[in-house]
């Protein structure tokens, strides 16, 4: 090896040494600042940044470090970021730090760090499973939330005690517990273990309801939509039309025939017919109602204009109906029972001869039309 060779060796390795002392005193010195600071008790945010700084460079928990030519110590950088994280009030870090210092430390903890440790980890055993419970909650209540919107079980959710006011009532014991929470972490760290296991017991408890809540909205919704499809497959059975073709079946409107004069002869037939298909608006409503969507067939009504000559077969329909959505809702609005009436009086007064067809329309409504439509149809409605 020449001699500048091996000056420019010598060099190199004078530098690297001297860079990777450069590096240990930087952990060694952010772990002293925020240790000093530890033992005086104060600037916890401080603590956990200079913690955090010494962690990215030497994560190996338990070792001796020479913090001062006269102070050696263990290397503890976990457990002082785990207790700055319970004085920032922040538990589930404190818990989580100190696992990690548990499992990698190569010394018992003596004096002050064993005190600490001692008096702080019951306290963050407690408040970690108070916090999982309430969070449990909340989200419970969320979902119980989302199925009382839904359609079939938002019918009954005022009314029954089981839902809507058990549901306030958790919601005013989440917020009690959480108070509770706060309370006993406020209160002196020798009375704080007694307050939280009190708090616990609550916060298990809640989750408990809340999760019964839970199943039983579930289980009510899932039962009142099986009556409703049943119900919806009964009526469809009960109709069995082609709806694609005729909606109502009735006798020809008959009309004056023109006087005959001498020497004229009479017209075989002086009866006008209605067209054979119904136009195209009333098909629409009444494919609507033979689905069972008895709102889209009453609005669809409502919206387009029907020919004269089908004016009372859209009467029919209209009454059919408002009739069945009366009940389909729970017979909650009168107005659309009033409305039935008023539709089976049009029809009755713009054709006497139609009557509601058994093939398309249930019992409980051709007899409700009978009773509306006039003596007239009394004896006749769903003869035809």
């Amino acid at each position: 090896m020449t001699a500048p060779f091996r000056y420019r060796f010598v060099i190199a390795v004078v530098i690297g040494v001297v860079c990777t002392s450069s590096l240990h005193a930087d952990y060694k010195r952010a772990y002293y600042e925020g240790y000093q600071l530890a033992r005086q008790g104060r600037d916890w945010e401080i603590v956990a940044a200079k913690m955090m700084e010494a962690l990215k460079e030497n994560d190996r928990e338990g070792e001796q470090v020479v913090l001062t030519s006269a102070n050696t110590q263990p290397y503890l950088p976990y457990f002082y970021l785990g207790l700055a994280r319970f004085q920032l009030g922040d538990c589930r870090g404190a818990r989580e730090n100190w696992i990690k210092s548990s499992v990698q430390k190569k010394v018992v903890l003596h004096g002050r760090e064993r005190e600490w440790f001692n008096q702080y980890s019951p306290i963050c055993e407690l408040t970690v499973p108070i916090e999982d419970a309430i969070k449990q909650t909340q989200s419970r209540l969320q979902s119980i939330d989302d199925l009382a919107r839904d359609p079939d079980l938002g019918k009954v959710w005022n009314q029954e005690p089981a839902f809507a006011p058990a549901l306030a009532k958790l919601r005013q014991q989440l917020d009690q517990t959480r108070t509770n929470l706060q309370q006993a972490r406020e209160a002196k760290v020798e009375q704080e273990q007694g307050l939280l296991t009190g708090v616990k017991a609550e916060a298990t408890e809640l989750s408990d309801q809340a999760d019964l809540l839970f199943k039983t909205a579930r289980g009510r919704r899932d039962d009142l939509a099986a009556l409703r499809i049943a119900n919806e497959k009964r009526l469809a059975e009960e109709r069995k039309p082609a709806l694609e073709t005729a909606t109502v079946e009735s006798k020809p409107i008959e009309t004056k025939a023109n006087e005959i004069k001498p020497n004229e002869t009479r017209p075989k037939d002086t009866r006008t017919v209605l067209p054979v298909a119904p136009p195209d608006a009333l098909r629409a409503v009444a494919q609507q109602y033979g689905k069972g969507r008895y709102r889209e067939a009453r609005d669809g009504l409502q919206s387009q204009a029907v020919p004269v000559e089908w004016r009372a077969h859209a009467a029919l329909l209209r009454a059919a109906s408002a009739f069945s959505l009366y009940y389909a809702e729970d017979q909650k609005d009168r107005r659309l029972l009033d409305e039935a009436i008023r539709a089976v009086q049009a029809c009755a007064q713009a054709n006497p001869d139609l009557r509601p067809s058994p093939r398309i329309y249930a019992p409980p409504f051709i007899e409700f039309f009978g009773r509306h439509a006039g003596p007239r149809h009394a004896t006749r409605a769903g003869s035809g």
